[in-house]
């Protein structure tokens, strides 16, 4: 019963209504995976009508997708049997439409790349760290303990994401979801730093993995959920 799971968890009753043969989920999946393929081949075909829509592209872009070879699909919808099906119907999108498809390929170990991206930014040698994948769903929280030159990667309970609307036109509004968020992000560093000194020292880096689009090394104010950080 989708009741007794978290929103954060209904990936994971996909996947396994997905091998049970249940329908619904199937044809959830296969949408979402037709989705996928037509959304990879505006940007493999870049033809003249999508180009007139992305006004903030220019040339240079579109021959940046056109000339890529791998595309690799990574987070929870990823996994299992729900990134099976929908890698298959993406690629099925350019069969469809007759133009070779870019090799898709799936992450194994998706749910936690975007821990071992952060911990590849570390540079103290600290016995613990603590990293944070901030996605649209949820926030994963990461403990990263240092074994003989190894890290044990130790998942924490992920917690919601909140007010991650994106298109709030109240200003005002916009403001409060804004400080209502940032705090939120603090207490939940907090948190999963209180629980990281368990294990040994904490080191002072704590490395951020933030799903937004980010230009001139900021975040983008007009797109995605935590856009409204901006405002402070």
């Amino acid at each position: 019963c989708v009741e007794n799971y978290k929103e954060m968890d209904l990936p994971k009753l996909l996947d396994e209504k997905i091998d049970m043969g249940n329908e619904t989920a199937i044809e959830i999946a296969d949408k979402y995976g037709k989705r996928l393929g037509l959304m990879l081949l505006v940007l493999k075909t870049g033809l003249p009508e999508n180009r007139a829509a992305r006004t903030d592209w220019d040339d240079e872009h579109w021959e940046y997708w056109a000339d890529v070879e791998n595309v690799i699909i990574v987070g929870g919808l990823a996994s299992g049997s729900m990134g099976n099906r929908i890698i298959d119907k993406a690629i099925e999108v350019f069969d469809i439409a007759g133009v070779p498809c870019y090799n898709i390929i799936r992450n194994t170990n998706s749910s936690k790349i975007g821990a071992k991206g952060c911990l590849t930014q570390v540079t103290g040698d600290e016995k613990v760290h603590i990293v944070f994948d901030l996605g649209h769903t949820k926030i994963k929280k990461v403990i990263a303990v240092n074994e003989d030159g190894h890290n044990r990667l130790i998942e924490l309970e992920s917690s919601k994401s909140i007010n991650m609307e994106w298109n709030v036109e109240d200003p005002d509004e916009r403001k409060r979801q804004a400080w209502e968020l940032h705090e939120y992000l603090v207490n939940t560093i907090l948190e999963t730093y209180y629980e990281a000194q368990k294990y040994g020292h904490v080191g002072w880096e704590i490395i951020l993995s933030m799903a937004s689009y980010v230009i001139d090394g900021k975040i983008n104010d007009t797109r995605g959920g935590y856009a409204k950080l901006n405002e402070l």
